[in-house]
Parts: structure tokens; sequence; C-alpha cells
């Protein structure tokens, strides 16, 4: 199903600190070597993906966390910038660049540990040889972009949506070459991540996408699986800035700034909606 244009809101949005998932965040005010961040980790455990535990111990992991918010230990000595839910497994990422992962990975590699066992405890990647600036994850499968631009994808591709060209799923980062920045010109400044489905804002506003599209989730006029970024043609134009993506729909928005005007774009199972 094609993107459907569905509000248009006047005025300035006010105060819009929220940082919603994929957003590219700001790094923070200071970045001084020495100072740490404080995280707290709440709900369901069973995969070990609030990283609470420092080491792994078997298979010895609560359903659940303590009836309040529990200290992740593993912070107390870096700063992190971003953070990243997907199905039973987080990713973290440091002001240095760094990426931690923690949880489910044994069915699909999400973890980009290079094998397919669950990590209770979290875990610092060694393989990334330059700094990653931007991670996004969605069900099973997860990207990160690092300083120069290019980028990369892990976990599930059973229905493509790791746009690497293949259905076949990796736990290892594997480059995106439709979407680098050096073969294409593309540069991407956001990612959604849904179920099964990708999302692609580039700096010029452009959106791309890729995945499971059985319910048209990818805005290209049809429902078939695409395995390669696909322009979404009519988004072309929008100059979008910003999208966010449910397990099998996605919102668009695009800001004029010169008239204040907030431009809304819903696309898949909810194709028709009142606001």
């Amino acid at each position: 199903m094609v993107p459907e244009d569905i509000a248009e809101s006047e005025g300035a949005v006010e105060g819009a600190a929220a940082e919603s998932e994929g957003a590219v965040p700001a790094a923070p005010p200071h970045t001084d070597d020495h100072m740490s961040t404080i995280m707290f980790g709440f709900g369901d455990n069973r995969c070990g993906q609030l990283g609470l535990s420092k080491e792994c111990k078997g298979n010895r992991r609560s359903s659940t966390a303590p009836p309040t918010p529990g200290m992740l230990p593993t912070f107390e000595e870096t700063q992190i910038l971003q953070i990243s839910c997907g199905y039973h497994f987080t990713w973290f990422l440091s002001v240095k660049g760094e990426l931690w992962v923690v949880g489910r990975n044994k069915d699909s590699g999400q973890l980009a540990l290079g094998h397919y066992e669950d990590a209770i405890a979290v875990k610092r990647l060694h393989q990334m040889l330059t700094k990653i600036v931007y991670m996004s994850t969605g069900g099973s499968f997860g990207f990160a972009i690092d300083e120069k631009g290019e980028m990369s994808a892990v976990g599930n591709n059973t229905n493509g949506q790791l746009g690497i060209g293949s259905y076949e799923s990796t736990p290892s980062f594997t480059p995106v070459p439709s979407l680098s920045r050096t073969l294409t010109g593309h540069r991407v400044s956001q990612i959604g991540c849904g179920g099964n489905f990708s999302v692609f804002v580039t700096a010029a506003g452009e959106v791309l996408s890729c995945g499971s599209n059985a319910s048209g989730q990818l805005g290209l006029g049809h429902q078939n699986d695409v395995e390669i970024p696909t322009l979404v043609h009519d988004l072309c134009g929008m100059g979008v800035t910003q999208v966010s993506c449910g397990f099998n729909f996605f919102w668009a928005m695009a800001v004029v700034t010169d008239t204040n005007v907030v431009h809304l774009w819903a696309c898949g199972d909810l194709s028709l909606i009142h606001i």
C-alpha cells in the first residue's frame, strides 16, 4: 500500500526533546572520559536483555526484573549515547563509538557476536574497526552506521530486511552496498526497524524501504517482499525527516520549517486513521 497523507498540523512543536526509536541522537554536551552513564532496566528479562547480570551463569536467569528498576553495572565507567531494543535483545552505543550488546541471539545472531548463543552479560563488540555513530534494531536484526557513513546489517534476513540483496541471515555485520555513502552518495540519517522490515531516511529527505511487505508496509504500491532498499516514490520531494515503525506499519513525518506545518503519513495495516 502506498503512503497516505492523513494529517497536517499547524503550529510549531514546542519543547520537542523526546527522542523516538531510530532518531539520530544529539551528542551529550560533555563527553569527559571520566564521566559515566547510570542506566536502569525493568520488565521481561527471560533472555537477559536487561543486562543486569555481570557474568553469564549458565541458564540461570529471571523471567522478570526486580519489582523496582535495576541498575546496569556494566556502564559505571562508560557514557552511553543511544539505546535500541529489539525482540528480547538490547544494543547500547557509547559516545566513543563502541557497540555493546546483550540478550537473545540464538535464533538469528542479532547480537553480531559471530555465533548463535544468547548473552546474559553485556558484551562489547571488538570486531568494529571504525567508530559507530548511529544504530537501530528491529525484531531480530539491526543496523550500524560508522563515522564514514557506511552502513552494516546483522541478524534475521528471511524477508530481506537487511537490504543486502539476499535473504540470507548473518550473525556478523555485513555491508549494505546499496546504501553505501561511498558507492551511492546516499547518507542515511535515520533508520526505522519494524518486525521484519526496514525504512531508511536520507539526509536529502528521501525514504527507502525493504523487507517484509505482506501488509504493504513498505509503501511501494505492492505486497511483495523486497531484499534491496527501494525508493518510496510517493514520498519523494516531501522532505521526510523522521520515520517510526511498528510491527507491520510505519509513520513518516516531514516538518516544513518556513510554514511550521507538520505532515504525517501512515503506511501498512493502519492506512485509514482519523486524527
